[in-house]
């Protein structure tokens, strides 16, 4: 009998990367949302652009939010629900989610999950969220497809991404969150380089093609481009029996991309 080969040790980890994993949980939500207005600006918008079609009066039974990190969205929904699931697959930001909504009366659960395989069956949701996910995660085609697995016929997928590629997007980097991130000792480029794996007019033509009901939004401007935008923001609606359910009307046209 031959001796078992040995493992491979897992390989040596970058050190930039280590200490982004380690200072995330805690800086995050301050980089991103405290520390430059024009940058709170830009990253509430995308929040905001995807409730205004779902006001005070409207209701979701049962609601998913994949990648909530921190619980940030939860302060932006007006819609009510009878149970509001908040999943991440990093335990610390969803403790920090915890954390932020302990004195919410509202019916709010938590779960780690992983928003590449959803631990949920299928039409289990009236609404699915993803707020500045998307562009992390590999094989976004089948990411996409299993979120539509888990909505129920008529169910409401809600995303908003960064117009990653796009000028306005990349000149704002350089010019704000770089300088914050560098205090910190982190070098943005390389980690943007690892986490936003996918560019935006990717995802859009991806969105586009599996949901024909959309209601799409750009901030800041109407014209549907990244090259002049800073969020892309999209209520899609699954089918209801092989049909496209019926088109958003929330928003008049010429309103359509104006934060």
């Amino acid at each position: 009998m031959q001796p078992p080969t040995p493992s491979k040790p897992p390989p040596r980890e970058d050190p930039m990367w280590s200490l982004w994993q380690a200072k995330a949980p805690e800086i995050y939500e301050r980089i991103y949302y405290q520390s430059n207005p024009v940058v709170t600006a830009v990253n509430l918008s995308g929040h905001r652009l995807i409730e205004r079609t779902y006001p005070d009066g409207t209701h979701f039974a049962r609601v998913l939010e994949v990648g909530a990190g921190t619980g940030i969205h939860l302060d932006f929904v007006r819609h009510s629900f009878d149970d509001y699931l908040v999943t991440d697959i990093n335990a610390d930001l969803l403790d920090k989610a915890r954390e932020r909504h302990a004195g919410d009366p509202r019916p709010i659960n938590y779960e780690i999950a992983d928003a590449l395989a959803l631990p949920y069956p299928d039409a289990s949701f009236d609404r699915v969220i993803s707020v500045y996910n998307l562009e992390h995660l590999p094989e976004p085609h089948r990411v996409l497809e299993e979120w539509r697995r888990v909505l129920k016929p008529g169910g409401v997928l809600s995303v908003a991404i960064p117009a990653e590629g796009g000028i306005p997007w990349n000149l704002g980097r350089h010019l704000t969150t770089r300088r914050s991130f560098a205090r910190e000792g982190l070098d943005l480029d390389y980690i943007i380089a690892r986490e936003h794996i996918n560019a935006c007019y990717r995802l859009v033509s991806l969105l586009r093609h599996y949901f024909e009901d959309r209601d799409e939004r750009w901030y800041p401007v109407r014209i549907p481009t990244p090259h002049l935008n800073l969020v892309f923001a999209c209520n899609c609606r699954t089918k209801v029996n092989g049909e496209p359910a019926d088109p958003f009307h929330a928003v008049p046209p010429t309103r359509m991309g104006v934060a």
